[in-house]
């Protein structure tokens, strides 16, 4: 059985609220079409929109919005951003000129790659990636 979600207890999906916001509808509009919503009802979806934007991370570039939405995750997940940075804070923060003068420091002193993840708090896939793009090993 397909789940989704709805707004209240309306039994609208959160998504159909979207949508209609998405092609211009007002508040009004939404209202008259599905009578069992409220105003309430369509600001905590748009807010569980914004809520689920800004908790989770899309990995390999992340959200582009033009005429169309397209997601690109990573190996096809979602990233939940908050939990990942209890355990690396720095993950999926861009790399500026002095973090990447560290991680060279560290890894020139034969640090292994899971000592250089903790020193600059990120996981150790970051760490081989980021050597890879500055073609420190392949």
């Amino acid at each position: 059985m397909k789940h989704s979600l709805t707004a209240g207890n309306s039994g609208v999906k959160i998504s159909d609220i979207l949508e209609m916001m998405s092609r211009g509808w007002t508040y009004e509009q939404i209202l008259k079409e599905h009578p069992r919503l409220t105003m309430v009802d369509i600001m905590a979806s748009a807010r569980f929109c914004a809520e689920f934007i800004n908790r989770f991370l899309i990995a390999d570039g992340a959200i582009r919005i033009d005429s169309t939405i397209r997601i690109t995750a990573h190996r096809g997940k979602v990233v939940d951003l908050e939990a990942l940075r209890e355990k690396y804070p720095r993950a999926y923060e861009k790399w500026d000129e002095a973090e990447d003068r560290r991680l060279l420091v560290l890894f020139r002193q034969g640090k292994t790659f899971k000592e250089i993840a903790a020193a600059l708090e990120r996981n150790v896939g970051a760490i081989v990636s980021r050597l890879k793009r500055l073609n420190l090993i392949t």
